[in-house]
């Protein structure tokens, strides 16, 4: 008998995230074409299934996470999941990593350590990113992940 490596399922990967501008939609969808899944928006997806690594993309707004992204955990989250792998764009310099592993950590979800964190625009300004090196950047990234797990 002989075993394909691809009928082999090892790890069950996916993408989630909450975007309101589209910059953070677009890393998510980067991931999704390397782990070969469609990313799902947060406003109307939940997570029914278990996950082994969940990509969670988000952003700075105002000064924190967006209330959307705390329903969603609140609301949306009926699965295991064992752990999640933040990625972020932000106008103010900042990651979502710390609000997220906050609230992961809350419901008792492990959070890795890896994150991916770029540039966003800002009342105009860096309105070119996320850009090519960025996304490029982010699918390397996810690479490296799904060949740590």
């Amino acid at each position: 008998n002989t075993i394909f490596l691809r009928d082999l399922i090892f790890m069950n990967f996916e993408v989630f995230y909450y975007s309101k501008t589209g910059h953070t939609k677009q890393l998510a969808d980067a991931i999704g074409s390397i782990i070969g899944k469609d990313a799902k928006d947060i406003t109307s997806n939940s997570i029914d299934e278990d996950i082994d690594v969940l990509f969670f993309g988000s952003s700075i707004y105002g000064n924190g996470i967006d209330p959307a992204v705390v329903r969603f955990f609140n609301n949306n989250i009926d699965a295991n999941i064992g752990c999640i792998v933040n990625f972020s764009t932000s106008g103010v310099g900042r990651s979502t990593y710390d609000e997220i592993k906050a609230l992961a950590e809350s419901y008792s979800i492990k959070m890795a350590e890896d994150q991916f964190y770029c540039i966003g625009e800002f009342a105009g300004m860096n309105s070119d990113k996320p850009d090519a090196n960025d996304i490029s950047k982010i699918k390397t990234f996810a690479q490296d992940i799904v060949n740590k797990y």
